[in-house]
């Protein structure tokens, strides 16, 4: 296969927090990715008080980058600011930018910054920024706006959990602005976070622990997702999870997956891709391979391969892209799905090889023992 695959949205390599940004070695983490053979975008939480050194860092990755020395990362992305929920993220990482504030972060888009995370309901009471707005905030429809004309895209993620008919109006607000702008279908130019992660959902989605594994197989028998359709998503999943979905299924929006079957359990995994199609989702580790994000301690559960925060709630993934690949080939994935997936969409969304600011690909070589065996700890049957 005349590829490798992308880190779509990853935290950390080895010893390397990316939200560290200040201090991180850039040509040390297009090394480390060259020996992991993957190309990756490097996913950072911005503080408030950092983004004048943002840009800086931004600066630096695009002269790095033009000057031949980073071939392997091929973009950053922020996680963040503008979060209707932290869920998991660091709590400096979430906050309301200003106009200004905002159009700074625009400018990056030529400096290489992809796509950035935010909630298009952080607007409404359920979230934890409401009390922070102010009357000359931007709403949603001017921030998409701003991003997709300077090719960034949003990534639609960490929702609020109160009123999920209102985060329904707030992304079909997103698709609008996305299609007054000439958004084609499958074009990727809006994106997901990690679905199901972080958003009010009417099933349960995630068996973690050794305690919940034992109860996996009967639980997820009675989700029925063989009966899962198009038409029965909103019943079934939730009106977030089903618009995020069904606008995939129609080429709207890109969905981002984990397929570490922590995140989600790889027989939903599984479900998605049956219904949605291998076109139109990214798969994703969310990954860091340090016990820190930002700055804060993370930690682990027994039985899991997850990062937690002090409070319990999942912080990150630690299962590489060739774990997640496969976890694709033991749940029945053929390789053309996998491929979408692991590369393929990625490098069409992304314009890799096509622009200026991206250098011609280094040699790519697929590495997938097409007869290797793998085993799952559960049944992911129907």
């Amino acid at each position: 296969m005349p590829t490798i695959p992308i880190e779509f949205h990853s935290h950390g390599i080895k010893k390397q927090d990316f939200s560290s940004f200040q201090t991180l070695d850039l040509e040390t983490v297009n090394k480390e990715a060259e020996q992991e053979n993957i190309f990756c975008i490097l996913t950072i939480s911005l503080p408030k008080d950092s983004i004048d050194e943002f840009i800086f860092f931004m600066q630096l990755y695009s002269s790095l980058r033009k000057a031949g020395k980073l071939s392997y990362i091929v973009g950053i992305s922020l996680e963040g600011p503008l979060l209707s929920s932290v869920g998991g993220t660091p709590e400096r990482g979430s906050w309301v930018p200003t106009k200004q504030e905002w159009e700074k972060i625009a400018r990056c888009g030529s400096l290489g910054l992809r796509y950035t995370v935010l909630s298009p309901d952080a607007m409404l009471p359920g979230s934890c920024l409401s009390h922070n707005l102010k009357p000359d905030h931007p709403d949603i429809a001017w921030i998409i706006e701003m991003l997709l004309q300077h090719n960034i895209s949003p990534a639609l993620g960490h929702f609020q959990k109160n009123d999920p008919n209102a985060s329904v109006e707030c992304i079909q607000t997103v698709l609008d602005v996305a299609k007054k702008l000439g958004n084609k279908p499958f074009s990727g130019r809006i994106l997901t976070d990690h679905v199901f992660n972080d958003m009010p959902l009417n099933f349960r989605h995630a068996w973690r622990t050794t305690e919940d594994k034992k109860a996996r197989n009967q639980q997820f028998k009675t989700l029925q997702i063989e009966e899962w359709t198009m038409e029965n998503l909103d019943e079934r999943l939730g009106n977030v999870p089903a618009i995020l979905l069904q606008s995939a299924h129609a080429g709207l929006i890109t969905l981002c997956i984990n397929f570490d079957g922590a995140h989600v359990d790889l027989g939903v995994c599984r479900r998605v891709v049956e219904l949605v199609g291998s076109q139109s989702i990214i798969a994703i580790t969310d990954r860091t391979d340090t016990n820190s994000l930002g700055g804060e301690r993370l930690w682990r559960k027994e039985g899991t391969n997850l990062w937690y925060q002090d409070d319990g709630i999942v912080a990150a993934g630690m299962s590489s892209m060739h774990l997640q690949m496969q976890n694709m080939l033991a749940i029945g994935l053929n390789e053309k799905e996998i491929w979408d997936m692991i590369a393929f969409v990625p490098e069409r969304i992304l314009g890799l090889w096509q622009d200026d600011l991206i250098n011609s690909p280094p040699d790519r070589f697929s590495y997938v023992a097409k007869n290797g065996v793998f085993s799952l700890p559960v049944d992911i049957s129907v």
